[in-house]
């Protein structure tokens, strides 16, 4: 990792290490949203108002995961293109333009079969470990008590900590899916294609690749997000809940 970033601050500077992160942000945002959204939606269906089992919570963070990545797809190939060579890809709108005019719309869903494969694992075990965990503190550790946002910080890391490893493997295809060679085809003929080239070039840890540096991005991700979702849902029905203000009389 210490190479990875001397080379990134001597070749880019310290806007090397934001290179992309417009297009990241503007993916992020209706993903985030769609995601909780759906999870919400799911969770009142299956669960009838009760609070989820294990499974439930794996199902409805699955089902979430897919369908928030399936609409804003698109975007992540964007965002990976511009960080990989922002020469040809000078803004999102310009990789939007060159990659359908280059490449047809379907290469903005280049790798989404390996996404939604990957995105399965990954968002039902993180909806899994932090529902589970959640539960654990609130009935084992401090029966009775509120959860502090400092508390669902450390839960949320913990849960985007063991789903990205769980899951990273997946990542790893997917991202290399979404590029081309120097004759613009793609990398690899499929997600089993890919497993089975990064592993005979590299072996099994050829899967694992990058991984301590993407938990330094994933874990505190995960621990803002599901806490600023709860402690941002929490205000709006106190705000809901908060009694109208009499209108004044009139003198």
């Amino acid at each position: 990792m210490e190479a990875i970033l001397k080379k990134l601050w001597e070749e880019d500077g310290i806007a090397g290490f934001w290179r992309g992160n417009f297009a990241a942000c503007v993916r992020l945002g209706p993903q985030s949203a769609i995601k909780f959204f759906a999870f919400d939606e799911i969770n009142k269906k299956i669960g009838g108002g009760k609070p989820l089992t294990g499974i439930q919570r794996t199902i409805a963070g699955s089902s979430a995961g897919v369908i928030s990545q399936v609409l804003t797809y698109p975007l992540d190939v964007i965002r990976t293109r511009i960080t990989v060579d922002p020469k040809k890809y000078s803004g999102i709108f310009s990789a939007f333009a060159t990659i359908l005019k280059e490449e047809g719309f379907g290469s903005l869903y280049a790798g989404v079969g390996s996404t939604v494969i990957g995105v399965i694992p990954y968002e039902g075990a993180q909806f899994y470990a932090y529902g589970g965990l959640k539960n654990f503190y609130t009935t084992t550790i401090a029966p009775g008590k509120p959860i502090t946002p400092f508390i669902n910080c450390l839960i949320g890391a913990t849960a985007g900590m063991f789903s990205q490893t769980f899951s990273y493997p997946f990542d790893v295809v997917r991202k290399r899916q979404m590029l081309r060679d120097e004759n613009g085809k793609p990398l690899y003929n499929g997600m089993i294609d890919g497993f089975t080239k990064i592993v005979k070039e590299d072996g099994i840890l050829g899967l694992y690749r990058g991984v301590g540096l993407n938990l330094v991005k994933v874990v505190p991700f995960a621990a803002l997000q599901f806490t600023l979702v709860d402690e941002t849902t929490k205000a709006f029905l106190r705000l809901k809940k908060k009694p109208a203000q009499p209108a004044p009389k009139k003198k």
